[in-house]
């Protein structure tokens, strides 16, 4: 294992546009310096973006519905009202909890969240360490958790500093005439000196622990360019013409200031680090400094997001790491599982990111293992049973408030807790069609948007998630019902804005407090329609349709009104809509429009590759899909007309090597097979290897139509002489691409007493069997034997009837259930509570053996089940699987145990060990393995077609 040491540093919303001009005119020196012996590049980050969400999503290496911090605010179980996010929340183990058990060591300063402090292997600064809770020369307390170990308390509270002891010189550094601002009335100099003041303390304990205390992975996170930014970007040059000339004169040089603030900063950090360590800069996303500036932030929770750019910086140097070169396709995903191949350690693959082994001078293959949270060791994580103090939520919640990350608590607590649960279910929605798991997207906006129809941003998120799943006849009827609310709605706002400013009448603007301010901008927004964001919905439903014509009607109507960022949405879904229309030049006009723009907009680029193709233009065409992949890698449309530019172009390695990208990143690509199998059957004369691809594009080609046109039996057939070409199956049916489902977590075994134990899987899959065998073990059952053992199912159902209606009300099971095993078929899965913390064996069999035990029971019932053939009841019931997996991953605490029908029977005694230490509970073995009656098993995959 590698020893070197690593020092990440975290620069929240740094930006290459910004930097790029202050590089070029030498005034940071040290980044340069960095960049000049290492390699840089972009970092895609995830939507939305939300710093807490993206920072922990750098730290994991998974998406947020992985690792469960959806936002800024959290219900606090132990008050019932609503706490800051806390790493209390995070239900897998980060980088440094992975490195404590392997025996490294790490300092961790700032990261965001991580109060309260882990008691990790090294040391830990949690983010609430730098903030001033009193006024100055009183004294200034440590909240407990904020510090590990807790001998270093002391010696760190020493080192932070009071926003009124910024000396006004400092000040000066960012606004050279300071001393004409009217502080009575303008808290602009107040607001820079908090930030600098938190800075410095974050600075100040990083360099101490650098120093004096051992580490082999440091990483220290700095917020302040973001905190610059919400405050002080819209005065950057050049002036915005809502800007004042005096606002513009005063406070114009406050971001450049930043950046060399953070450079000098940086020049510390790597002098105290050694030339032998290995240094990666990064930040989460970028903050638009140009003319994509937002010119009005969004009414809502989170809303001054709409300033941020979706790219961050990528900045890697040190020994084996390639000097002075540019990487490409990298994401904030890829942190995490780079970091541990540095130290020589196996990527999870639960992990959503990858290894950016083309930095390294020699590269070498990653390892991998299952999962991380698999793993025993002591990691340094919380206990399970860890909660804040009610007394420090409630100081830490308005700490989040005053920084202006979420809105002030409402008066009553329960209204307040739900807003902050729709919030982050809101946020969570978001990840989910970010991440391509639109259904699982659909369902959470349509029950926010039922339960707070007002919220015109829910009603909008379920017709983004219905047009991904091309069920463009309900996305229509969610638009139609967007825009009755919202004129219904803007008039009740009308007349409450009138009476709130007939009440404040006599109250001068500045003496208002915070809540009435935004309850005023809450009312003037809801009392405003606006016809072109209407219009724009409209015309991408058009398009989607295949309306051509009238879309770009609406979309050039659209456009006329909308500012600049929104403009480049629209002339993007223009060209979209050219390109259908056969106007290849108006769209290429349209996309160069996007690129003159935002020059790293990779949607335009891919357009203007697609367009090249059809013009014939074949090395413009390759330049535009390699700039597109460049600033977005997972782009397998992309990569594919890469491979045809290329192609045609005779650059034949370079093309398979575009062509077996695209197959990687969607299997269901069938004419990337056929275009590598013409290449190494022609020019790379490989008979082999095309005879393999040929073989690949017509069975994919073959099921792929099949399944299309609903002709089950035919792709069932397919897919047994093709069991490769699953995942394009799945795919199909599933409506979400392949490579962006995520594995199932694995988590260590949770208290019986604390969780609900589920058995789940078809009916007649076994379900009662294994039922049998954890009762025999010690498990006691949920059942209330209403339907008895008959022939079916000979030693009993083990059934609870109470299960037949989660649909009308699950909110029970948790209490009830807690300590005891049930049973619950997969279809009903889905309608399980996100929070239900559970440990669920899945139990799978042959669907062939499936379908005739179901119709073996009909029979015998005298009953007529779906009226479905057989092909196409299996396809249902694959279909039942995948939909219970989804439901599965979702949940906040679920452990999975997946068995087969047939190794249960054939092994009983080794999957009673499985069952036992999944649970962790001491169960009784050999009663397990008693309880397995092979007898039962009368009906087998010899019978019929295997699946």
């Amino acid at each position: 294992m590698s020893q070197r040491k690593l020092f990440l540093i975290g620069w929240d919303a740094a930006d290459w546009k910004a930097i790029t001009p202050l590089l070029d005119a030498g005034k940071m020196p040290n980044l340069e310096r960095l960049v000049n012996e290492g390699v840089m590049g972009n970092l895609a980050t995830l939507h939305p973006p939300l710093s807490p969400m993206l920072w922990t999503s750098i730290a994991t290496g998974k998406r947020p519905y992985k690792h469960g911090i959806y936002g800024f605010s959290e219900p606090d179980p132990a008050t019932g009202g609503i706490r800051p996010i806390t790493n209390l929340s995070r239900k897998t183990k980060a980088l440094w909890n992975i490195l404590s058990q392997n025996n490294l060591r790490s300092n961790v300063v700032g990261w965001w969240p991580s109060h309260p402090a882990e008691p990790i292997r090294g040391a830990m600064v949690s983010n609430f360490y730098q903030r001033a809770e009193a006024p100055v020369g009183k004294p200034w307390r440590m909240r407990p958790g904020t510090i590990h170990p807790a001998r270093l308390k002391e010696e760190l509270a020493a080192l932070r500093l009071h926003p009124a002891e910024v000396d006004p010189e400092v000040l000066q550094l960012f606004v050279p005439e300071a001393a004409e601002v009217d502080q009575k009335n303008d808290r602009r100099l107040e607001n820079l000196a908090r930030i600098i003041a938190d800075t410095v303390g974050i600075h100040n304990a990083a360099t101490w622990l650098l120093q004096n205390e051992p580490w082999d992975f440091m990483a220290v996170y700095y917020d302040a360019i973001d905190h610059f930014g919400h405050g002080f970007m819209k005065y950057h040059p050049p002036r915005r013409e809502w800007i004042s000339e005096q606002d513009f004169r005063l406070y114009s040089q406050v971001i450049e200031g930043a950046y060399r603030y953070h450079d000098l900063m940086l020049g510390v950090l790597m002098h105290l680090a050694g030339e032998d360590t290995s240094i990666m800069l990064i930040s989460d996303h970028g903050f638009h400094p140009d003319a994509l500036r937002p010119d009005r932030i969004p009414i809502e929770p989170a809303g001054p997001a709409a300033e941020h750019s979706p790219f961050g910086i990528f900045v890697w140097r040190g020994p084996q790491i390639r000097a002075d070169e540019r990487i490409f396709g990298a994401t904030l995903l890829d942190v995490a599982p780079t970091i541990l191949h540095h130290f020589g350690l196996p990527v999870g693959r639960d992990m959503d990111g990858k290894v950016l082994v083309q930095a390294h001078v020699t590269a070498r293959p990653p390892e991998t293992v299952e999962s991380w949270d698999l793993i025993d060791g002591e990691s340094g994580r919380h206990p399970p049973d860890m909660a804040l103090d009610a007394s420090e939520a409630n100081e830490l919640l308005h700490h989040l408030v005053d920084l202006g990350y979420i809105e002030e608590p409402d008066e009553d607590r329960e209204k307040a807790r739900q807003r902050t649960v729709n919030e982050l279910q809101y946020n969570l929605a978001r990840s989910c069609m970010d991440g391509g798991r639109h259904k699982e997207a659909e369902r959470i906006f349509r029950h926010l948007w039922e339960a707070e129809p007002r919220e015109h941003r829910y009603g909008v998120g379920l017709f983004n998630s219905l047009l991904a799943l091309s069920r463009n006849a309900e996305a229509r009827e969610v638009l139609e019902t967007v825009m009755e609310n919202k004129k219904k709605f803007a008039g009740e706002a009308m007349v409450a804005l009138r009476d709130f400013r007939e009440a404040h009448n006599e109250i001068e603007r500045k003496d208002w407090s915070r809540k009435e301010q935004l309850e005023l901008r809450r009312l003037t927004a809801e009392s405003s329609v606006n016809p072109a964001s209407l219009a724009l919905l409209e015309g991408r439903l058009l398009l989607q349709e295949g309306h051509y014509a009238a879309a770009i009607r609406r979309l050039e109507q659209a456009g006329e009104r909308m500012n600049s960022e929104s403009r480049i949405t629209i002339l993007n879904l223009l060209a979209y809509a050219r390109i259908r229309s056969r106007d290849l030049s108006g769209a290429i006009r349209d996309f160069q429009k996007v690129v003159e723009l935002d020059p790293s907009n990779a949607t335009a680029h891919a357009g203007l590759a697609q367009c090249y193709l059809r013009r014939e233009r074949f090395r413009k065409a390759a330049d535009a899909a390699i700039n597109a992949t460049t600033l977005l890698y997972f782009q397998p449309q992309t990569h594919y007309h890469l491979g045809m530019a290329l192609q045609r172009l005779g650059r034949w390695e370079n093309a398979v090597q575009a062509f077996k990208v695209a197959v990687s990143q969607s299997p269901a690509l069938p004419d990337a097979h056929r275009r590598l199998a013409r290449i190494y059957a022609g020019p790379l004369n490989q008979p082999e290897k095309a005879g393999e691809h040929r073989e690949r594009f017509r069975s994919s080609k073959t099921l792929l139509r099949s399944l299309r046109r609903g002709r089950y039996a035919t792709a069932e057939r397919d897919l047994e002489a093709n069991p490769a070409a699953e995942s394009e199956a799945d795919s199909v049916l599933d409506g979400e691409p392949e490579g962006q489902r995520a594995e199932l977590p694995v988590l260590p075994p949770f208290a019986i007493g604390e969780s609900v134990q589920i058995v789940t899987g078809l009916p007649r899959a076994g379900t009662s069997m294994l039922m049998q065998m954890l009762v025999a073990g010690g498990l006691e059952p949920l059942r209330d034997d209403q339907r008895p053992p008959d022939e079916n199912n000979p030693r009993g159902y083990f059934e609870l009837s109470k299960i037949k209606g989660l649909a009308r009300d699950a909110a029970w099971l948790g209490p009830e259930g807690r300590g005891k095993v049930v049973k619950i078929v997969a279809p009903l899965i889905p309608l399980l509570p996100r929070d239900l913390r559970c440990q669920v064996v899945f139990i799978h069999r042959n669907l062939d053996e499936i379908v005739a035990s179901q119709q073996a029971m009909l029979q015998r019932l005298g009953r007529s089940g779906a009226g479905l053939d057989a092909h196409r009841l299996k396809w249902n019931l694959r279909q039942q699987v995948l939909q219970a997996r989804r439901r599965l991953h979702t949940l906040d605490q679920a452990r999975v145990l997946d068995l087969r029908h047939a190794q249960v029977l054939a092994d009983p005694a080794g999957v009673a060990k499985q069952l036992a230490a999944f649970f962790g509970c001491g169960l009784q073995e050999s009663e397990m393995a008693q309880a397995v009656d092979g007898s039962l098993y009368r009906i087998r995959a010899a019978e019929g077609e295997t699946s």
